[in-house]
Formats: structure tokens, sequence, C-alpha cells
């Protein structure tokens, strides 16, 4: 199946859009639960993720530094 460039635009603005709008949204949880006023609410908050913790950081931020 091949997509037209038009098609491959729509797309990636869809995508754009949605990963700015989970940033927006992870931003608002974060301070409404004053998860960025300290290290040891973040730490918390990674935790769960165990070992995953950094590659879960890591892959946020890329996340939403491509979506800019």
């Amino acid at each position: 199946m091949k997509l037209n460039p038009k098609t491959i635009k729509t797309i990636y603005h869809i995508l754009t859009i949605l990963s700015l709008v989970v940033c927006l949204a992870f931003f608002i949880y974060g301070i409404q639960t004053k998860l960025f006023y300290s290290e040891e609410a973040l730490e918390a908050f990674l935790d769960p993720f165990g070992i995953w913790a950094p590659s879960s950081l890591s892959f946020f931020n890329l996340y939403r530094w491509s979506s800019l």
C-alpha cells in the first residue's frame, strides 16, 4: 500500500497534535500532583517502572521534544 504525500503529511500532523495533547495532559497532571516539585516525587512516580525507569524518562523526553 503506497500512501501519497498528502496522506503522510496529514498523519504526521495528527500524530503531532496527539503528542502535544499527551504532553499537556502529563504537564497538568504533574502540576496538580506536585510531581515536578521534588526529586522524591519524581522518583516515586518512576519507581513502578523498575529497571525501565531511565528508559521511560528518556522516551518521554524524546517524545516530548519530537512534538515541538
